[in-house]
């Protein structure tokens, strides 16, 4: 078997020669070969296919062995760092690599190990006519060196060598090597061997070769050794420039037009807007340069998806990565490479060449620049069209406005103010179409950008901006003055879920923007107001049972007569006596299964009645009665008409009877009758992961914030049939926090950048703005007493363990109290609140269940 097996290599190996004497070698330079493999194998303990193949030394933690002593002990022994000499020894591979004919025969060799490294030694020679040679071994399932790589886990220290090594076989190493050939559609590496999204088969090769089996060199063949030259690293290291620089050279030594086109192919950028120095190869001028001599005719028959060469790589799907990113360069710089009678061609592109099912925006910006004076025409056509997408990209808009500037410039600073203003971000958008609209703008660098700025710093709407927005204001601002405005570094100070104050740096910042452009300021916020009082010790405190984690909804719930309080921690509830604090009852049934799924608790309510009502949010989702003075079941209710997302993730929301609960989850947002469990109604792409959503108590009215749409905005509903009464989206940052009023008149909202503010629901006017510090980031739920005279909010605290409550008249806008009080580290600002029924008091859950007397 082996003798065949060799005989397979070697013909492989002169199929890729030609039948050139390649296999004509002296016999001791094969032997010789040999000797020094097998020394290899002898030496190394490893073969890291990251480091052999990406060409590179990668990122290891010391390692240890455990060694057992006894029964239950354990001796640690620090080993030396396995990565040392993996990259001298593929340095080593690389010198070996010249004797072409006596690789290609130890590839037979019956030693794995040697076998490995004569594929290592191939692999660097980088050359695609190897690739037979390494397909031939693609089957070999012989165990060889371990495989190391960098671990996964980011906890400092020293690790187990375990961690950072797994088994591998021949078949795996010359798999991985091809999938960085781009064998298939996959390439990079995991971390295990053998793994099917790296697995490249026989049939896999024999597709991929039928197309680049004859050729001397191919685009995507210089795109490797490209890869390796850069070792691709952002930003390119100066030790790698020679490195480049030989890439650069075979490359311009080919004949026109396959010098162009492998060029534009290897060294086109990733992104849409032009790369920062030291990320790119060249750059954006130089690559123009590179390519122009390639006249538009034969650019734009590329763009067509036209044959352009004999090179299969220039031949590209519609949708695939290298197309578009090519496409994307050219059209970028449309201007320069295309000419105006060109731009209906382009644009009849967009409506065939789709990625994921939304039209690239670029084709439209292509086109505009090619014939700027129908620019805003074009552009505008283009940004009517993403409207309501569900499939869009994340910055289309954005980049399209962006364009509308470039090419048009003060001409469109009206339109590009109110769609400013007035644009929502998408569905999978994670930083705003504003934010890259600014982007656009910056890489334009117009002269008249300032007009631009100054403009929307005049609009009445910029008091809504929030820090991103600013950000980017500031940053553009910045670039114009020999004194920046707003230092870098105070700029991120102030980032969300920081330690400053939003609601007070962002107004300053809004004044020196003001200032900068002579246009009048506006008051700041008042500082955190000093309360009447400070309550530092409660009326009682209990421990409450220990949770491994703060995982899913936490509530406190008086029962209507006061004489109790229902704990919903994690996926216990609790029931304690609102007198002394003393543990009454801990539901049984949330310690039991229902076929394989946990009864988990998602919300936990008190009926008129007096008992107790609970949403298990497990798979099938019901509501569950129970008799809390029995101790037992009385009722189960199903659900019906739930999303297709089911109903296990998200938030709830009892009304005060206990009638209805509201649900917003991943994507659904809807009402329940928990008499029933019929969906009052449900909205599909209206709810969101984890956003705040309240019911009134009265169960007229629902509030609704942030979401995937709306993530600065808080929408107002009426629970019943779930008209949306009223959206309030002139909020200048994400929606942290939600509390509705008893009789659902008014509703309290909490943003880092606004603070606490509280609203009138019928009109929308806002009636008080609260001098307090919310935290940024994981904040429980504001909370009003029932006939709506206080409300209590989590506040900042800086300090580790520490926690603060603040606790308002809402007719005054005054801090009546300030509750403080010491915790575990380990609970954050997602404190539960809830006042008695009598307003006497304000219960919390830390670490402890407490009760304060407010007075």
């Amino acid at each position: 078997m082996k003798r065949n097996g060799k005989f397979l290599v070697l013909m492989a190996f002169a199929f890729a020669c030609g039948w050139r004497g390649c296999l004509g070698g002296e016999p001791a330079s094969v032997a010789q070969l040999q000797n020094q493999l097998e020394q290899f194998a002898q030496t190394n303990d490893y073969f890291s296919l990251p480091v052999v193949v990406n060409n590179r030394p990668i990122q290891l933690w010391p390692s240890v062995t455990y060694v057992k002593q006894g029964t239950n002990n354990f001796r640690i022994v620090r080993k030396p760092n396995p990565l040392a000499g993996q990259y001298q020894l593929m340095r080593t591979l690389k010198r070996v690599s010249g004797n072409r004919a006596g690789l290609a025969t130890l590839l037979s060799d019956p030693h794995p190990r040697v076998r490995t490294l004569a594929l290592g030694a191939i692999f660097q020679r980088e050359d695609g006519r190897d690739l037979p040679l390494i397909a031939s071994l693609i089957n070999d399932s012989s165990p060889t060196f371990p495989y190391l790589h960098e671990n996964l886990n980011q906890q400092g220290g020293w690790r187990p060598l375990s961690d950072t090594t797994n088994s591998q076989t021949v078949g795996d190493v010359a798999q991985r090597m091809l999938a960085f050939w781009g064998v298939t559609h996959v390439g990079g590496f995991g971390h295990f061997p053998g793994s099917e999204y790296q697995k490249v088969t026989s049939s896999d090769f024999a597709v991929y070769w039928t197309k680049y089996a004859g050729r001397s060199n191919s685009a995507s063949w210089f795109a490797v050794k490209m890869k390796r030259a850069t070792r691709q690293t952002i930003p390119i290291q100066p030790e790698y420039l020679p490195d480049i620089q030989k890439v650069l050279s075979e490359m311009a030594a080919l004949p026109m037009p396959d010098r162009a086109w492998t060029e534009l192919y290897v060294l086109a950028p990733q992104g849409w807007y032009e790369s920062e120095p030291g990320e790119e190869v060249v750059s954006g001028d130089a690559l123009l340069g590179m390519i122009k001599g390639l006249g538009p005719e034969a650019l734009l028959r590329f763009l067509q998806r036209q044959p352009v060469s004999d090179d299969p790589d220039l031949l590209m799907g519609k949708d695939s990565p290298d197309f578009v990113r090519v496409s994307n360069f050219m059209l970028l710089h449309a201007d320069k490479l295309l000419r105006p009678g060109d731009a209906d061609a382009v644009l009849a592109c967009q409506y065939v060449l789709r990625d994921s099912g939304a039209v690239n925006p670029s084709w439209a910006i292509g086109a505009a620049l090619a014939k700027p004076k129908d620019a805003s025409k074009v552009l505008r056509h283009a940004l009517a069209g993403q409207t309501d997408r569900e499939d869009e990209y994340e910055s289309d808009a954005g980049d399209i406005t962006g364009a509308l500037w470039r090419i048009r410039g003060p001409a469109e600073i009206h339109f590009l103010v109110n769609w400013f203003y007035t644009a929502q971000p998408m569905i999978n958008d994670s930083d705003g179409q504003q934010i890259a609209f600014f982007w656009a703008v910056e890489a334009a660098a117009r002269p008249d950008t300032k007009q631009l700025i100054a403009a929307l710093v005049k609009d009445p709407r910029f008091d809504r901006t929030d820090w991103n927005v600013l950000k980017e204001i500031l940053k553009i601002v910045n670039t114009e003055r020999s004194v920046p405005l707003v230092a870098e570094s105070d700029i991120y100070a102030a980032a969300p879920n920081g330690l400053l104050d939003e609601r007070i740096v962002l107004p300053e910042w809004r004044n020196l923007l003001r200032r900068e452009y002579a246009l009048p300021e506006k008051p700041v916020p008042a500082a955190m107001a000093v309360p009447e009082k400070v309550l530092t010790v409660p009326a009682w405190s209990v421990p409450i049972p220990r949770q491994e984690d703060r995982g899913g909804q936490w509530r406190l719930v008086p029962s209507p007569d006061g004489q109790c309080i229902a704990l919903l921690s994690r996926e216990v509830v609790t029931i304690w006596r609102t007198d002394t604090g003393k543990w009454v009852w801990q539901l049984p049934s949330f310690r039991e299964r229902i076929g394989d799924y946990p009864a988990v608790p998602g919300d936990v309510a008190f009926k008129t009645s007096g008992q107790l009502l609970v949403f298990d949010h497990g798979d099938y989702g019901r509501f569950l009665t129970w008799d809390l003075a029995g101790h037992h079941e009385t009722k189960e209710v199903l659900l019906s008409g739930k999303p297709t997302s089911g109903v296990d993730d998200g938030r709830y929301s009892f009304d005060r009877s206990a009638q209805r609960m509201a649900f917003a989850g991943y994507n659904y947002l809807g009402c329940f009758d928990t008499r029933t469990g019929a969906a009052l109604w449900m909205h599909p792409h209206e709810g969101g992961v984890n956003i705040p959503a309240v019911l009134s108590a009265d169960g007229t009215r629902l509030a609704v914030g942030g979401g995937a749409d709306f993530p600065n905005a808080v929408r107002l509903y009426e629970a019943v049939t779930g008209e949306r009464l009223r959206r309030f989206d002139s909020l200048g940052g994400h929606v942290l926090g939600l509390a509705i009023s008893a009789n659902g008149r008014r509703l309290a909202i909490a943003t880092a950048a606004n603070g606490l503010q509280l609203w009138d629901c019928a009109n929308g006017k806002m009636l008080q703005t609260f001098a307090w510090h919310v935290p940024g980031w994981d904040m429980g739920e504001p909370e009003f007493s029932a006939d709506g005279q206080w409300l209590a909010a989590v506040g900042f605290s800086s300090t580790i363990g520490a926690h603060v409550i603040g606790v308002f008249d809402t007719a005054t806008g005054k801090l009546k109290w300030v509750i403080q009080f010491q915790t575990d580290s380990s609970f954050g600002a997602n404190t539960p609140l809830a006042f008695s029924p009598d307003g006497k008091y304000l219960y919390t859950a830390t670490g402890q269940l407490e009760a304060w007397l407010l007075k």
